[in-house]
């Protein structure tokens, strides 16, 4: 039981550092935050206006930060902040589990 609450604890730790770090990497490419509650269904060009130039840009902080490659991923998928969130743990968790 403890290494399912483990996991459980550290996913939910990764999930709120990677909220943290779009906030950050929203901020980097313009002031957006101030424009609207960020929440996972937030569409990043419909609600934020962030443009595709600007999306790129996003994506490479987060890829340094975590150390993933996110700009290969399809455009389309990546629709919502959740959707980034997601991809975001998705590629850093296969990470990890191939260098064990």
């Amino acid at each position: 039981m403890e290494t399912i609450q483990t996991s459980t604890d550290d996913a939910v730790n990764m999930r709120s550092d990677v909220w943290e770090s779009i906030y950050s990497a929203i901020d980097s490419v313009g002031n957006m935050t101030q424009k609207t509650e960020l929440t996972e269904a937030t569409r990043i060009k419909d609600d934020l206006g962030v443009s595709s130039l600007d999306m790129i840009s996003m994506l490479f902080v987060l890829e340094d930060k975590y150390d993933i490659n996110l700009v290969k991923v399809a455009p389309e998928r990546l629709v919502t902040l959740g959707d980034v969130v997601d991809h975001v743990i998705m590629l850093t968790m296969n990470r990890e589990a191939s260098t064990v």
